[in-house]
């Protein structure tokens, strides 16, 4: 049961997509953007399919910051998700989850560092966008890249990233006992809000990134 263990690692990544897709998607196609996260307003959900019921359940955002170059769709920064937030509503699975999985104490974070985003901002206001990075769970790196959408309010931006992990595959235990078998994937779900700001350059929509 404490496969969210896979998904903590996993939902890191998914907030770091999050953040740095809605950063740079919204911005011009020259000049420097930051894009710093609101932890208080981002959700990191996961689920992951069981024999007898699936698993839901949350990781907490630290915080993230993301800087991006319109101009060569590269970024740099730097997000991070608690991997002892964990939670399920079943305080046993969590602290197996925690200390057994994820091995917390050792590895506090799950960190996810933006390197490339490709996007376009519709007249709308809303975008999409691919952004590549680079995820790391339990010490160990993993290239990823991801779809994301959402929308631009101002300055105010949001953003929904949906996607699977093997986590097994990845080398997290896995949790199934007995009978009680899971998934050897896990479902991510991420909805990410954060403030833009620009260094320098100027939104112009319908631009591509």
């Amino acid at each position: 049961m404490s496969s969210k263990a896979g998904c903590a690692a996993v939902l890191a990544l998914a907030m770091g997509v999050a953040a740095f897709t809605i950063a740079q998607s919204a911005t011009a196609p020259t000049g420097r953007a930051v894009l710093r996260l609101d932890p208080t307003s981002t959700t990191v959900a996961f689920r992951l399919p069981g024999s007898l019921h699936d698993t839901h359940g949350t990781f907490h955002l630290k915080e993230g910051t993301v800087e991006i170059d319109t101009a060569t769709s590269e970024a740099e920064g730097l997000v991070v998700v608690d991997a002892s937030s964990g939670a399920t509503g079943n305080s046993s699975r969590d602290a197996r989850m925690r200390d057994v999985v994820l091995e917390s104490e050792r590895f506090p974070d799950i960190r996810f560092r933006p390197a490339r985003v490709v996007g376009t901002l519709g007249a709308d206001d809303s975008f999409r966008a691919t952004v590549e990075g680079t995820f790391t769970l339990h010490g160990t790196d993993h290239s990823m890249t991801s779809a994301i959408e959402g929308r631009l309010d101002g300055e105010r931006v949001t953003a929904t990233c949906r996607f699977s992990v093997p986590y097994v595959e990845w080398g997290l235990k896995d949790p199934s006992v007995l009978f009680l078998t899971v998934g050897k994937e896990v479902e991510i779900e991420v909805t990410a809000a954060g403030d833009l700001t620009w260094k320098s350059g100027r939104l112009e929509r319908g631009a591509s990134l």
